[in-house]
């Protein structure tokens, strides 16, 4: 019994990735072939909703962040100018 070089080892593995791709794509296309269009106008409808809800919410997360960020900053400053103000 042998066994395979690297180099067959490394052409059979690129073969089985170009079948495995070629499969995912042809059962795609047929997929898509037979849904109906109006669930897949339904379908594309829901992941635009989603992908603009997930950008709206990453953006509200940004946004209060940096407003509790913003209000440390100010409440601190305004605590060391006072600070200052009665030592003279």
């Amino acid at each position: 019994m042998t066994t395979l070089t690297v180099r067959q080892t490394q052409r059979l593995a690129h073969k089985a990735n170009l079948a495995l791709t070629l499969a995912i794509v042809l059962g795609s296309i047929e997929f898509l072939r037979r849904v109906p269009r109006l669930l897949l106008l339904l379908l594309g409808l829901l992941v635009c909703t989603a992908a603009l809800f997930v950008i709206a919410y990453v953006w509200w997360i940004v946004g209060a962040l940096a407003a509790i960020v913003g209000w440390k900053l100010t409440r601190g400053a305004v605590r060391g100018w006072r600070e200052c103000e009665v030592g003279r």
